[in-house]
C-alpha cells in the first residue's frame, strides 16, 4: 500500500504541476484540489475485509445491535439484547448514538456493514478537510491560507491514528464538525440572524452526541476562536447581542443534545461507572509529542499495535516559526494577536497532555470523563491549522515556502495511510454470528454501561443461554412466540405456581407482564445476580417481557426529536422566504423547462 500511496501522491501532484506549467494564467481550483487530494489517504479502505487492529470490528458489533433497535421500531435505541451473550446491557443509552445512524443508514441502502464503516470513514475524512477549508476562507479571507488549514487539519498525525489505528468512530466524526460548528458560529457572529442560533446549537448537539469527552475539549479551541472574534469586531454595543445569542446557541444545543449526556448522572447509581471515573487518565511524554519511535519517526503505529501521539513534524516547524515570529517581530507583527491566542492555546493543550497536568486533572472533575489525555490531541488540531493558515497569509508573497511545508505535511504521514493488514476472510455474516460472544471479547463499553447488580466475575457474560428463558422452580412448558431487542412474547402452560429465569440482564425500565397484569422482578437471587426471575401462577398464561425507558428518559428523547423537527422546519421557512433563493430556483427551473 505504501508503493501505491506513493505513486498516488505523485500522479495527483504531477498532474498539478503540469496544469499550472501547461495553463499558467489558469488558477488550481484549490477546493478541488483539496478534494482530490482528500482522497488519497483512503485508497486503502478499497481492499476486502477488516482491520487487524483497533476497533473496526468493535463498532461494527454495535452498529450491527444498533440497526436491529432501527427495525424494530426503536428510533432512539436504548438497549442492545443480542449483546453480552444475548442477556444484553444498556449500551445505547450511554453510548454516542450518531456514528451508529450514520453506519446504519448506509447499511440501509444495502451496504454491508463493514463496507457502511468504511464508508462512514471516508466521508467523515473528506468533510472534515472540505468543512476546515470554509471555516479558513470564511475567517482569513484568502485561499491558500484555507487549503493550507485544511491539508494541516486533514494530515495531523493524531488523525491517521484515529482514521486507521483506533477507529474511534466518534472522535472521527468530531474532526468533521467542530469545523462545522465555528462555521455556524462564525455566521451567527456577523451576521446574527436567528437560523444561525438553530444550526450553532444543532450542531453542538451533534458534536456531543459524537462524542461528549471531544464536545468538552473543543470548548478550549472555540473559545480561543471567539475571543478572536470579539478582539477584531470593534462594534461594541452589538456585540452584546451576539454575545447572548452565542450563550443562546450553545445552550440550546446542551439542551437538545441532553438525553445523550444526562443519563450518566441520573443512572450513574446503577451502573459500575466508579470503577471507570476514579483515577487519573493516561499521559503522554514529551518524547512522545516530538517524536514517533518506528521507521524513523515515520510510522505512528508499532509492531504490536502501539500508538504513536506525535504532534507533527510539519506542525512543530509551523508552532516554531510563528514563535520565533512573534519574538523577531513582537509587536509590529501582522496578525500578531490572533497567533498568539492559538499559539497560547496550543501550548495550554500540549501542557495537558503531559503528566505535569495532573493536578488540573485531580481538581477538574469533569475533565476525569476524558479518561485519556491523547483525546486533547482531536482539538489542538484545530488550532495548530489555524497556526498554519496565518503562516501562509505572513508568507502569502513567499508561496514557494508555503507548499514546501504542505508538501512535508503530507509526505511525512505517507506511511500511515492505511491499516497495517486487513482480514479479508470476515465478513459480515462472520460478526453477525460472533455478535453474543463480542462483548467478552471486547465490545464491551468499560464497566461503565454494566448493572451494579450483576456480580458475577468476569464482568460479562462468556456462555450464551441454550434457550432465553428457563424454568427454575415447578413444572411449565414454555412457547417462544416473539422477541425483539426490547420485547420478548412467549405462551406458557404451568402445572402449579412456578418460578421462570428470563435470560435477560435486568437494568431499570425492564417490566413483566402476565396475562397482562405487571407482576414483579426478583434480581436479586444469588444463584443468578442481576438477572430477571419472576413468579407466574398455575394454568396458561401469556407473558411479555419488555423494556421501556425510565420516564426522565423518555422526556428527554422526545424533546430532541421535538427540537430537530422545529430547527428543520424554521429552516426550511426561512429558506422559502429568502428572495434571492426564490429567484435562483425560478432561473434554474427555467433552464431546465
Amino acid at each position: 500500500m505504501v508503493f501505491i500511496n506513493f505513486i498516488g501522491c505523485l500522479l495527483v501532484f504531477g498532474v498539478a504541476f503540469f496544469y499550472r506549467y501547461i495553463f499558467p494564467k489558469r488558477k488550481i481550483n484549490l477546493f478541488i484540489f483539496l478534494l482530490i487530494i482528500s482522497f488519497l489517504p483512503l485508497v486503502s479502505l478499497l481492499r476486502a475485509g477488516v482491520y487487524e487492529s483497533g476497533d473496526f470490528n468493535l463498532h461494527i458489533y454495535r452498529a450491527i445491535a444498533f440497526y436491529q433497535n432501527l427495525v424494530d421500531g426503536n428510533l432512539l435505541p436504548s438497549w442492545a439484547g443480542k449483546l453480552n451473550a444475548t442477556y444484553g446491557y444498556p449500551l445505547f443509552v450511554f453510548l454516542n448514538p450518531l456514528p451508529y445512524y450514520l453506519i446504519s443508514f448506509f447499511h440501509f441502502l444495502n451496504f454491508s456493514f463493514i463496507a457502511s464503516m468504511k464508508i462512514f470513514i471516508a466521508l467523515a475524512y473528506i468533510l472534515s478537510g472540505l468543512f476546515m477549508y470554509l471555516l479558513a476562507k470564511e475567517t482569513l479571507k484568502n485561499d491558500l491560507a484555507a487549503f493550507t488549514s485544511s491539508i494541516f487539519y486533514l494530515f495531523m498525525p493524531y488523525h491517521f491514528v484515529d482514521l486507521h489505528f483506533r477507529i474511534d468512530v466518534g472522535e472521527i466524526l468530531c474532526f468533521t464538525l467542530i469545523p462545522l460548528l465555528l462555521f455556524f458560529t462564525y455566521r451567527l457572529f456577523k451576521r446574527g440572524a436567528i437560523v444561525y442560533i438553530f444550526w450553532t446549537a444543532l450542531s453542538f448537539a451533534l458534536l456531543i452526541m459524537s462524542h461528549q469527552a471531544i464536545a468538552l475539549l473543543a470548548l478550549f479551541p472555540i473559545v480561543a476562536f471567539l475571543l478572536i472574534q470579539f478582539l477584531q469586531n470593534q462594534e461594541r454595543i452589538r456585540q452584546i447581542r451576539l454575545w447572548m445569542k452565542l450563550a443562546a446557541a450553545f445552550l440550546l444545543g446542551i439542551l437538545i443534545s441532553s438525553y445523550v449526556w444526562l443519563p450518566y448522572l441520573i443512572f450513574a447509581k446503577y451502573n459500575l461507572s466508579s470503577t471507570l471515573f476514579n483515577a487519573l487518565p493516561s499521559f503522554i511524554s514529551v518524547r512522545e509529542l516530538l517524536y514517533s519511535p518506528w521507521r524513523y519517526g515515520l510510522l505512528f503505529q508499532g509492531p504490536k499495535g502501539e500508538l504513536s501521539y506525535l504532534i507533527g513534524y510539519a506542525q512543530l516547524f509551523i508552532l516554531g516559526y510563528l514563535l520565533v515570529y512573534l519574538l523577531l517581530k513582537k509587536t509590529k507583527a501582522r496578525y500578531a494577536m490572533e497567533v498568539t491566542i492559538w499559539l497560547a492555546t496550543t501550548a495550554f493543550l500540549i501542557f495537558m497532555l503531559t503528566p505535569y497536568s495532573s493536578i488540573i486533572w485531580l481538581n477538574t472533575p469533569m475533565l476525569k470523563n476524558v479518561l485519556m489525555s491523547s483525546r486533547i490531541l482531536s482539538v489542538i488540531t484545530l488550532g495548530i491549522s489555524f497556526a498554519a493558515g496565518y503562516f501562509a497569509l505572513i508568507n502569502r508573497n513567499r508561496k514557494v515556502i508555503v507548499w514546501l511545508v504542505i508538501g512535508l505535511a503530507i509526505s511525512s504521514t505517507i506511511l500511515n495511510w492505511g491499516n497495517r493488514r486487513v482480514i479479508p476472510q470476515i465478513t459480515d455474516t462472520q460478526l453477525i454470528n460472533n455478535l453474543p460472544l463480542s462483548t467478552y471479547q471486547g465490545e464491551g463499553l468499560n464497566y461503565i454501561a454494566n448493572s451494579i447488580w450483576f456480580s458475577n466475575q468476569p464482568v460479562w457474560i462468556n456462555k450464551i443461554p441454550d434457550s432465553k428463558i428457563d424454568t427454575l422452580k415447578g413444572q411449565a412448558e414454555i412457547k417462544v412466540l416473539s422477541i425483539t431487542s426490547t420485547k420478548h412474547f412467549y405462551s406458557v402452560n404451568s402445572t402449579g405456581d412456578a418460578v421462570l429465569k428470563e435470560n435477560t440482564l435486568y437494568y431499570p425500565g425492564w417490566t413483566v407482564s402476565v396475562n397482562g397484569k405487571q407482576t414483579e422482578i426478583n434480581f436479586t437471587n444469588k444463584r443468578y445476580p442481576g438477572i430477571i426471575t419472576f413468579t407466574i401462577p398455575k394454568g396458561k398464561t401469556q407473558i411479555m417481557v419488555a423494556y421501556k425507558d425510565p420516564p426522565i428518559l423518555q422526556i428527554l428523547k422526545s424533546g430532541f426529536i421535538l427540537a430537530l423537527i422545529a430547527i428543520l422546519s424554521y429552516t426550511i421557512f426561512v429558506f422559502c422566504k429568502n428572495p434571492t433563493l426564490i429567484a435562483k430556483l425560478k432561473k434554474a427551473r427555467k433552464r431546465f423547462a
